[in-house]
């Protein structure tokens, strides 16, 4: 049985070029000293589920410490987060005092 191996930036130079991928390089060595950590409510479904799985294994591969959180909480707290996702794309935000103390 083949072992499937972790993407590689390099994987990408067909499509973009080598000086695309140079540029990508120069750039994450600005985070090395950092932690980057992601934080989504599932670890499967959904877009960003299935954007942060590759984009994490990517994003060490390149030399950025990075990882991958759950939050968890009762159904109203995702209410008031989904409410906040929307108004970070210019939906309007309304939220009752109810809303605000979760």
């Amino acid at each position: 049985m083949k072992i499937p191996r972790t993407i590689q930036v390099e994987d990408y130079q067909q499509f973009v070029g080598d000086k695309i991928i140079e540029r990508i390089r120069q750039k994450a060595k600005s985070l090395h000293d950092f932690h980057v950590v992601n934080i989504n409510s599932t670890y499967y479904g959904g877009g960003v589920a299935q954007l942060l799985s590759p984009m994490t294994l990517l994003m060490n591969s390149l030399g950025i410490q990075t990882g991958w959180r759950i939050v968890h909480g009762p159904p109203d707290f995702f209410s008031v987060t989904k409410k906040m996702h929307n108004a970070l794309q210019g939906a309007s935000l309304n939220l009752s005092k109810r809303k605000m103390e979760l």
